[in-house]
């Protein structure tokens, strides 16, 4: 039930900014909304786990409100999950984690009069992070579903940096690292679409 209260209040969240952004996107011509679909191209919890290329999917939708000609600033909105099923000794598990991020991005694009434009920039927010564990034992006689969950939300920083082409659509590449103990440095690349 907290997980699932968890997911309802992040996407009630995300809902919110890109509505937000629709409603005031027609008064003010420097914010920008954007959608993106990325894909973490790390590979070893995806090998390990034996996930398809779904579980590397990650989903997101901001707004860059632009400063000036070089400087933005915006919300961004992201989720990610896998679900990952495997058998052992008897017993089938299942095993289901999600990532939801609400960041800060700070981007500087450099004015070319060329219709691509190179863009860089950081980014700082938090990341909602649950993991959901179900194991059901399938001898003889069956036993009851045994299910364990857990959440928390850590610090997440990226470093991006892309290309716009003729200011609709970008495609980016970012370093991001959550701080926690065991998490690693992930490598993001994704492709979007601003209004």
């Amino acid at each position: 039930m907290v997980i699932r209260s968890a997911q309802r209040a992040w996407g009630i969240c995300f809902v919110a900014v890109i509505a937000l952004a629709c409603a005031t996107m027609s008064s003010a011509a420097d914010i920008r909304p954007f959608l993106k679909l990325g894909i973490d191209t790390n590979g070893d919890i995806y090998s390990d786990l034996d996930l398809g290329f779904g579980s590397r999917l990650m989903y997101g939708g901001g707004v860059d409100i632009v400063i000036n000609k070089l400087i933005s600033l915006g919300p961004e909105f992201r989720a990610k999950g896998y679900t990952a099923d495997y058998s052992l000794a008897g017993a089938e598990y299942e095993l289901k984690e999600r990532e939801y991020e609400f960041l800060g991005n700070f981007s500087v694009a450099p004015q070319l009069d060329a219709s691509i434009a190179p863009y860089f920039g950081a980014g700082m927010g938090l990341v909602h992070l649950t993991a959901e564990f179900d194991e059901a034992i399938i001898t003889d006689p069956p036993y009851p579903v045994f299910q364990e969950s857990d959440s928390a939300n850590k610090g997440v920083f990226r470093a991006f940096g892309g290309v716009r082409f003729t200011e609709n659509v970008f495609v980016e590449f970012e370093v991001r690292h959550i701080f926690m103990d065991d998490a690693g440095t992930d490598a993001i690349a994704s492709f979007g679409v601003r209004f």
